[in-house]
């Protein structure tokens, strides 16, 4: 492969540090746009570490303080280099042109140095071509997060934006202002789940949480026809197609195991197996999926299928692929990145967790949750399964409850459900 493929502009590295010596205000519009290894030239590197190292002092940045630290830190950079830099621009005017042209250069460095680098891996053959894939994918990601700038604007030019909403609101009364969720009572009390909601589902086990995600995904993709990404890290596909054929069809898994279908029966099924068929459900069964790999299977999903909202269970089955760190460590990096993960795709994700052992048989809090710390400060809604009292054996319908602990932009409250053990699906009480 080519060693050097030109990605460098020795001369606009040069105007950047010209420019701060003309104007030393200018350093401070620029300085978290450019590290020292964002220049090729190892003496520009270093000249900007020193610029950098003297702006943070609010120290003047001028010919003779920058040679007195070249002596005194012992860079061996010629002098009459930097005479030349600060005779070679003449106004800052320039300095964000400069500045995208280095930004630019170094990102296609990187890129081709982790290019090779896949490479040789793949020359080599120590490595599955699906690693090489992911760990490329992963590192791409990386570089894009970490040459991203951050802005800033004066709050009151949002304004126009905020009053148009404000006017969508009049004109579209009691409209829902994101996704529906399936369920009527749930609508009422969040508005529909919108763009960027990161939603936690907690529960003890054996209560129905997959049951509940399922109904909701189902509903969405099935009645709705809206594509819905799945992340079964528990259940198999073919373990969830079996309990939608169950929902569906309105017939008990019982009889469906047992082999005692009626004739009239087996109608009910065909159209529920016909209906699952259409409905855009895209699902990964992974078990312990690794995180780059959760990001980059949903990605696809996105791009590929138009999905409009993944679910996942669950949260803690995800592998994090930082095993130095401890067990809340690795759940709060998780948090971290699938709330992130909504942010820069603008699709929500409702994910289930587990609550701790000390949740058995009491009401549900945020305190439950287990790593509770991380999954609460992250989450936008926080919802908890819970049933007052053991549901009876063989019971057809067990009452349920849907509490909303947490709601960043809505209210709170409680929610009745009913659920069907033996259809596996949950139903807004009141319809029954």
């Amino acid at each position: 492969m080519i060693d050097n493929p030109g990605f460098y502009d020795i001369e606009a590295e040069k105007a950047i540090l010209g420019s701060v010596l003309v104007d030393n205000s200018c350093i401070y519009d620029i300085q978290s746009q450019l590290k020292p290894s964002d220049f090729y030239e190892a003496s520009n590197a270093m000249l900007w570490s020193i610029f950098v190292g003297k702006a943070e002092k609010r120290w003047p940045i001028d010919i003779i303080s920058v040679i007195d630290s070249i002596k005194s830190e012992g860079f061996g950079i010629d002098q009459q280099y930097v005479y030349g830099i600060s005779n070679s621009v003449f106004s800052s005017a320039n300095v964000d042109y400069y500045v995208r042209i280095v930004k630019d250069k170094a990102v296609k460095r990187e890129l081709w140095r982790i290019n090779a680098t896949s490479a040789e891996d793949l020359v080599q053959g120590n490595k599955p071509g699906i690693e090489i894939a992911n760990d490329l994918e992963q590192k791409a990601g990386d570089i894009a997060t970490s040459n991203q700038v951050g802005s800033y604007v004066k709050i009151g030019t949002v304004l126009p934006q905020t009053i148009n909403k404000i006017k969508f609101y009049q004109e579209h009364p009691d409209e829902l202002l994101g996704l529906p969720s399936g369920f009527k009572s749930i609508d009422n009390i969040l508005g529909g789940i919108r763009d960027e909601d990161y939603v936690i589902l907690g529960a003890r086990p054996s209560v129905g949480k997959s049951a509940m995600m399922q109904s909701m995904f189902d509903s969405l993709a099935i009645d709705l026809n809206i594509p819905v990404g799945v992340f079964s890290c528990e259940m198999s596909k073919e373990s969830i197609n079996e309990r939608q054929v169950f929902s569906r069809s309105g017939i008990t898994k019982r009889r469906i195991k047992m082999g005692h279908l009626r004739p009239d029966q087996y109608g009910r099924i065909e159209e529920a197996c016909t209906k699952i068929h259409q409905a855009p459900i895209y699902i990964d069964d992974t078990p312990n999926i690794p995180l780059s790999l959760f990001r980059s299977s949903a990605r696809k999903m996105i791009r590929n299928e138009g999905v409009k909202i993944i679910f996942i269970d669950y949260l803690t089955l995800i592998d994090s692929e930082k095993p130095s760190l401890k067990g809340w460590e690795q759940v709060s990096h998780i948090s971290r990145q699938l709330k992130c993960f909504c942010r820069e795709t603008h699709v929500p994700i409702v994910a289930l967790s587990q609550l701790k052992r000390e949740a058995q048989g009491k009401r549900p809090n945020l305190a439950d949750l287990r790593e509770s710390g991380a999954i609460e400060q992250d989450a936008d809604i926080i919802f908890f399964l819970h049933r007052e009292k053991e549901p009876e054996i063989n019971a057809e319908i067990i009452e349920t409850e849907l509490i909303c602990a947490k709601q960043r932009n809505g209210p709170v409250g409680t929610i009745k459900l009913n659920f069907y053990p033996e259809l596996v699906k949950f139903e807004d009480a009141e319809t029954t």
